[in-house]
């Protein structure tokens, strides 16, 4: 199977550079868009943003106030932004998700060549040599990677909306980039600033970590592996802290600490969301809260070592699960964030044929992206339903995501078996598939 070609990639960037290009420039669409709750959350919105630039101009502190909830280096970047290119705007966002799908595209062709060289060099069964990763089977992957991130509308309307996850996704498409291609000093400080524009991302350190151990040379002796090892999380933590005295300095007070990662902990701002919190906190005694805003929160962390042990062997595929479980659980997602892992689908397609709910996840998503904008129309202009319809396709919504979530894990889990113990087939030749109990 031939790559794609040079044409068939421009017209792909051209097409998705154009669509949200034509979304910016109309001043009411795009207005429009960053009101949804789906798109702009309280740490995305770009109208908070620009609330909190004006603050910072006029002498006053954003961080004294409940408006703005982004990291002093998202305050400088927006400063500088709308100081120096406020014309230009829709221009930065169509080229900020351009760069992004740019570097998702190399990350998956970076990945796959080093899975089949991996593949390659392993022992199978004969019988397993049909579920091996062959160099014609992934020739386009790099394509449809950037091609769903490009055209999917989930991506295409948080740009749109000028959600400030655009800007989050690039430096995590920046941050994997720097991650497959081994260079752990600049993935551990891409990691160190997203970490510090959202500290769920922190725990990517110990994929990070796992991935730069076991890419070492093999000619290199165990102690030299674990010093790379710890010289990855030294420099991570090493950035992490002197952002944080940058942003001290910057701001003048340690007041944004609890402003932003507060924000997060605390979920102080109920506006309804595509996510868990808002409504079960809306609902929640006062005494219950501390108790089960922790439940919560180690969600996201809680997962952690658990699939580290299992996933051993596959720190990048780990990063993408636990892509997935900070997505679902963090206290303010957005579609964007939905779109970021989506985009990496395409990487893992040699697991679709072992998917048993694809189908099922499909519709759900679907359905609900197409209920959430009425059901909320109903609830808050009409009056005809309440917030608990809106949470309900919210909820459907998560839930489709864990289907996928433990779908494709269930479906990795059956390619290994195969590659360890060979592939049984049918009478009319079709693969025997598991069931796991």
């Amino acid at each position: 199977m031939s790559e794609p070609s040079k044409a068939q990639l421009l017209n792909l960037y051209f097409w998705g550079f154009s669509i949200r290009l034509i979304f910016l420039k109309s001043s009411s669409l795009a207005d429009a868009l960053g009101s949804r709750v789906e798109i702009s959350t309280p740490i995305t919105s770009w109208k908070k943003a620009i609330e909190g630039v004006n603050l910072w101009k006029q002498g006053t502190n954003p961080y004294d106030s409940d408006i703005f909830h982004e990291s002093p280096l998202g305050l400088v970047t927006y400063d500088f932004l709308l100081t120096h290119a406020p014309q230009w705007l829709p221009v930065i966002f169509a080229i900020c998700d351009i760069v992004t799908a740019t570097a998702l595209s190399f990350v998956a062709k970076l990945y796959l060549n080093n899975c089949v060289k991996k593949e390659q060099s392993e022992k199978v069964p004969e019988s397993a040599e049909s579920v091996l990763l062959k160099p014609t089977n992934i020739a386009w992957v790099p394509f449809y990677v950037a091609a769903v991130y490009l055209l999917c509308p989930y991506s295409i309307v948080s740009c749109g909306g000028k959600s400030t996850v655009t800007f989050q996704n690039m430096l995590l498409s920046v941050f994997l980039l720097f991650t497959v291609s081994s260079k752990w000093f600049l993935a551990s400080v891409a990691l160190a600033v997203l970490s510090c524009h959202s500290f769920y991302h922190i725990t990517l350190l110990v994929p990070l970590s796992m991935h730069v151990y076991q890419t070492a040379s093999c000619d290199q002796k165990k102690t030299l592996k674990i010093i790379k090892l710890l010289a990855t999380i030294v420099t991570c933590l090493a950035a992490v802290v002197t952002l944080m005295l940058t942003f001290h300095k910057i701001t003048g007070s340690w007041h944004f600490v609890w402003c932003t990662y507060g924000c997060i902990l605390s979920v102080p701002d109920l506006t309804p969301n595509i996510g868990l919190f808002w409504y079960f906190f809306t609902e929640m005694f006062e005494h219950f809260r501390v108790f089960f805003l922790c439940t919560f929160q180690l969600n996201v962390f809680v997962y952690t070592t658990p699939l580290a042990v299992r996933l051993r062997k596959e720190p990048i595929f780990f990063l993408f699960i636990h892509l997935i479980i900070i997505t679902i659980f963090k206290s303010y997602p957005c579609i964007g964030d939905v779109a970021f892992y989506l985009s990496l689908l395409p990487i893992w397609s040699h697991l679709f044929h072992f998917m048993r709910q694809r189908f099922i996840v499909c519709c759900v998503l679907a359905s609900c992206t197409l209920l959430a904008p009425t059901l909320w129309h109903l609830w808050i202009y009409s009056g005809s339903a309440n917030a608990n319809f809106y949470f309900a396709i919210t909820l459907a919504f998560n839930t489709g995501q864990v289907f996928l979530l433990t779908d494709i894990l269930s479906a990795y889990i059956k390619r290994e078996y195969y590659l360890e113990k060979g592939v049984k087939y049918n009478e009319d030749g079709s693969l025997v598939l598991m069931r796991l109990q």
